[in-house]
């Protein structure tokens, strides 16, 4: 009988760990804290998983906007900086352009000069989608906006070409006259 129990405790916490692997990237996506902290609790390791389709909680976290989410994993994950296929955390902010989420981000040391795949920064999202508010914050926590993507382009350039007013006074682009 006790093996028996045994067995049942073991394939218990066995499926439990599978089911959080499993069910964190929903419960990210969907904005439910209850079932990350849940979930965190079953297994921590969840947390630094990576998808089949290449995102990690905190990613998907960020690119959804959940804040609650984000503020409970950025303290937990392994590496704030761990870029996935996608990108960094920060980056799936920025292009989402969620402001408190980058101020999180930064405010726990993220990166703002990991590239993507493509050589693609957060300065580079910022600026080409004239996110004002992030290119400054950016610039605040001195992102390199000179970074060359894999068209040999940096977020400054695309800066200058868009010659966009707010975006050149943040970045000091305004030529004196």
């Amino acid at each position: 009988m006790k093996k028996l129990l045994l067995f049942f405790l073991l394939s218990f916490f066995v499926t439990s760990g599978l089911s959080a692997q499993e069910n964190i990237f929903d419960a990210c996506r969907s904005g439910n804290l209850e079932i990350v902290k849940k979930l965190y609790t079953i297994d921590s390791k969840v947390i630094n998983q990576e998808e089949l389709s290449g995102y990690s909680p905190i990613v998907l976290a960020c690119y959804y906007g959940h804040e609650d989410i984000v503020s409970f994993l950025v303290t937990k994950v392994s590496n704030i900086n761990a870029k996935t296929s996608y990108g960094s955390p920060l980056m799936a902010a920025t292009v989402k352009g969620y402001d408190t989420i980058v101020d999180i981000l930064l405010a726990h040391d993220a990166n703002p000069d990991i590239t993507d795949e493509k050589g693609v920064t957060a300065a580079h999202y910022a600026v080409l989608f004239k996110n004002y508010s992030i290119v400054e914050k950016l610039a605040n926590a001195n992102a390199d906006f000179t970074i060359k993507n894999n068209v040999n382009k940096s977020a400054m350039d695309y800066a200058i070409s868009l010659n966009d007013e707010k975006i050149n006074k943040i970045l000091n682009l305004l030529h004196k006259s």
